[in-house]
């Protein structure tokens, strides 16, 4: 089992919501005619972005670009477990429940 694996999971997941709702604003910034409403997005980011990358340097320290909360690839993670992987979309939504 890898170290704090259960806490490095939930992290992650934070971390993807917060990637998320910066992708949405991005995206609106760059589209101002676009229909969406980003203010949401925008505060969820300005009331959870310092405890999520937070939680994120603790656990990953110098990786702002985790991409998975084990730092493998697809490849080595199924290797790994040695058996074949269905792959998904994941767990992150802005509108998901608050973890940390």
């Amino acid at each position: 089992m890898a170290p704090h694996g259960p806490e490095k999971m939930l992290a992650f997941i934070e971390v993807e919501r917060l990637r998320s709702a910066q992708a949405v604003v991005g995206f609106k910034d760059a589209n101002p005619d676009a229909q969406v409403d980003t203010s949401i997005f925008q505060e969820f980011i300005r009331n959870e972005q310092n405890r999520i990358i937070a939680a994120r340097d603790l656990f990953w320290p110098g990786r702002p670009d985790v991409q998975h909360w084990s730092l493998l690839k697809m490849s080595k993670r199924v290797e790994k477990l040695g058996l074949l992987a269905i792959l998904h979309s994941g767990v992150a939504g802005v509108g998901a429940h608050r973890t940390l």
